[in-house]
């Protein structure tokens, strides 16, 4: 988060009783005694202790709560010995660890600290100073992944820690990345989304390590860009929850399901938020704190959600087989929904300019053009391959055909947006290109489409698509 331009905002919750919900519904729980924003969360025990964070007058705050799930209850811990916000935390064999942050000046630390016996001591620092990470335990090995170091720049390693031998080492890191979600479930640790500077950056990376691999392996990306996330393992599961964009706060629930290999999504959080505690405990999600806009605003929001049932498996689309689709969705947090899959096909760029073309687009189920509503990528085979992104909007007074566009018509709320409008911005990322029938297609997009129309609102996507080659439709030209 920004925090220099950010007006604070505060959410004040009343004392309620607990709301009790079916599974899969979300209860809210006691709120946490002070509002903040950017806190950290672990389970230890029958506990989900809640660290450090931004205070509303911007302060970073070295308090420390305790929160009994079946007590509905809080309790004050020993205050940490210096004030943090954007650390990271982790529970094992019954103690409570804290690694890094940021001091209230926005210094990245080393620090690394054990709770004991009511005191906090210190262990041996960190190697390098990390912030905005995230840590997850595997077997007997802290591993911090992600986050910012000295200077202000991305870490481009991890950094694991040996319990028993009580010795740092560096190892191998993923994507580099900042406020991203970090779990751990079983002897693996899982780095969830997360952005590289602003909120425009967010990204779909889902990656996972086991202590000892010399690098990370990549999984199937987040359905959803998402930075300022948090993610938790739980009942086979990593469940990632909160975050934020430039449209807001995110609601959306996105648990990846280990043993299917794919994302599915959970009922929405009723608080959208960013700069969350996540910690599970008893096969339930506990989400705590936050900011529930953009920027430095604070709440004591606590809410959980039962795991065990999944609300319904994240849509798919395809162009040939396909793995996933582009979400679209409206400035109301509403989605475009399309009436068919996507197809991939190579052609003319259109009936006047021959330009070799990639097509991808949702099309008629029968007969001849698009469906309604539709989107549509459009990539030039000569300026594009894999290893390539486009970042739009493309400068003024560019010649098409081009590079890469994408085009999306709602036409529920008759609007229709595209990357070529100055208002856009993100960018499409190409790992896999082809243009002969049965070629594979893989592509990310995440940004938002700005509005062709007077008086609409831009559109967000994010997503990828995954596909082949399909035969070019009679209807198009060749």
């Amino acid at each position: 988060m920004r925090v220099a331009s950010a007006s604070v905002v505060i959410v004040a919750l009343a004392l309620v009783p607990v709301v009790s919900g079916a599974p899969g519904e979300w209860e809210t729980r006691a709120p946490m005694p002070v509002p903040r924003t950017e806190v950290v969360a672990a389970t230890v025990g029958a506990e989900i202790m809640v660290l450090g964070g931004f205070t509303a007058d911007r302060g970073a705050s070295r308090r420390a709560d305790a929160y009994s799930p079946s007590l509905d209850r809080w309790r004050r811990l020993p205050d940490l010995p210096v004030g943090i916000h954007h650390a990271m935390a982790v529970g094992s064999g019954g103690k409570l660890y804290v690694l890094g942050g940021y001091t209230v000046a926005g210094v990245p630390l080393r620090q690394f600290l054990v709770l004991e016996r009511g005191r906090w001591r210190a262990l041996a620092k960190m190697p390098f100073p990390r912030a905005a990470a995230g840590a997850g335990v595997a077997g007997k090995h802290v591993v911090v992944a992600g986050g910012i170091a000295a200077g202000g720049r991305l870490a481009r390693n991890a950094l694991s820690y040996d319990l028993r031998a009580e010795r740092w080492s560096v190892v191998a890191g993923p994507t580099p990345r900042e406020h991203l979600g970090v779990a751990a479930l079983g002897a693996t640790i899982y780095a969830v989304a997360g952005r590289t500077a602003g909120l425009d950056t967010n990204l779909l990376d889902f990656e996972s390590y086991r202590p000892g691999d010399r690098s990370w392996r990549r999984l199937q990306p987040v359905p959803d860009a998402r930075g300022g996330t948090g993610a938790v393992g739980v009942g086979g599961q990593i469940v990632s929850v909160g975050g934020e964009e430039p449209g807001g706060t995110i609601a959306e629930v996105l648990a990846y399901r280990i043993a299917d290999r794919r994302w599915v999504r959970l009922a929405d959080l009723p608080t959208p938020r960013h700069g969350v505690g996540v910690a599970a405990l008893g096969g339930r999600v506990f989400v705590i704190g936050g900011g529930p806009e953009p920027g430095l605003t604070v709440t004591s929001a606590n809410e959980s959600l039962s795991v065990g049932t999944v609300m319904r498996r994240h849509p798919t689309s395809a162009g040939g087989s396909t793995s996933q689709m582009l979400t679209f969705r409206r400035a109301d947090g509403s989605r475009v929904a399309f009436p068919a899959r996507a197809r991939a096909w190579c052609g003319a760029w259109n009936a006047d300019e021959p330009t070799k073309t990639l097509h991808v687009a949702v099309l008629r189920p029968s007969g001849p053009g698009f469906a309604r509503p539709f989107w549509w990528l459009t990539a030039v085979v000569r300026d594009v391959g894999p290893g390539r992104t486009v970042r739009f909007p493309l400068p003024r007074g560019t010649k098409r055909p081009r590079d890469a566009e994408l085009f999306v018509y709602d036409s529920v709320r008759e609007n229709e947006a595209s990357s070529e409008e100055e208002e856009s911005f993100g960018r499409i990322a190409f790992s896999r290109i082809g243009c002969k029938v049965g070629a594979a297609v893989r592509f990310t997009v995440t940004g938002r489409l700005g509005s062709e129309i007077a008086q609409r609102s831009s559109v967000r996507v994010s997503g990828t698509y995954e596909g082949v080659v399909g035969k070019r439709p009679p209807w198009w030209p060749a």
